[in-house]
């Protein structure tokens, strides 16, 4: 029989809404997507079939702390000898973290650190897919009055643009050893809603052999909000996978 996950799930994510809205001392966010795959660092994590997701966010109102849960369906290419019952039908993500302001030393300067364990659940545990990673985001957004000279366009310009450096470590990523993930993404959104964005990654895993190789990652996005939705394209290519992705997101 395999793991209600579903049920389990859906009741973990409602206990903590109501114990955090008790509390009174957390902003909550959430996040619901529709997707037609789910890509990560370049890589289909649905066979490049359809994605169900969502999350939720808490932020502590007066030191800075955070931590959430992310989930989406996936389909990953496991080995023909994996009986169905033991393959991973859904991911679970967890996350613990801080960020600040650095605005004393640069004004629009920030950073994250997160601890994040990605999980998945009813999957045989010899198949080694729970994994603990340890992040650190750099963030900077431009201001659109002094920076880079876009004062010239105040007409277009709603927010400045959003450079994120990305650095994240495993000691034993999915059974293959340590792991090392470098990635920078840019972010900008027009006055009328339009969005663009660029990244690229490198992703380096010790065992390749159980892995795969090494690999680097680029892609670029478009998103468009109407309606309090965001619907988006996306192209990403991983040297040997060529993906392109519709989605439909909300933030509540």
């Amino acid at each position: 029989m395999k793991f209600p996950y579903k049920s389990i799930i859906v009741g973990a994510l409602l206990t903590n809404i109501v114990q955090a809205a008790e509390l009174g001392s957390f902003d909550i966010t959430g996040n619901m997507t529709l997707a037609s795959d789910y890509v990560f660092r370049g890589k289909s994590q649905t066979n490049e079939g359809f994605a169900v997701q969502g999350g939720l966010d808490f932020e502590h109102k007066n030191s800075n702390f955070i931590f959430g849960t992310w989930a989406s369906n996936v389909k990953l290419l496991e080995d023909q000898t994996v009986i169905p019952n033991d393959r991973a039908d859904i991911k679970v993500d967890f996350y613990v973290g801080y960020g600040d302001n650095l605005d004393q030393y640069l004004d629009g300067l920030s950073y994250t650190v997160k601890a994040n364990r990605y999980t998945y659940p009813g999957a045989a545990s010899s198949l080694n897919y729970d994994t603990t990673e340890y992040s650190i985001n750099l963030s900077y957004t431009t201001k659109k009055d002094t920076d880079f000279g876009l004062e010239k366009l105040p007409y277009l310009i709603s927010e400045g643009v959003t450079f994120n450096l990305l650095y994240d470590f495993s000691p034993e990523f999915s059974g293959a050893g340590t792991s090392h993930h470098y990635g920078l993404n840019v972010n900008y959104t027009f006055a009328n809603g339009l969005g663009v964005g660029g990244e690229i990654g490198q992703q380096l895993i010790e065992d390749n052999d159980k892995a795969g190789d090494d690999y680097l990652y680029y892609g670029a996005k478009v998103s468009y909000s109407i309606a309090g939705f965001d619907a988006s394209v996306a192209y990403s290519d991983a040297e040997t996978d060529q993906l392109l992705v519709f989605a439909l997101s909300k933030d509540f």
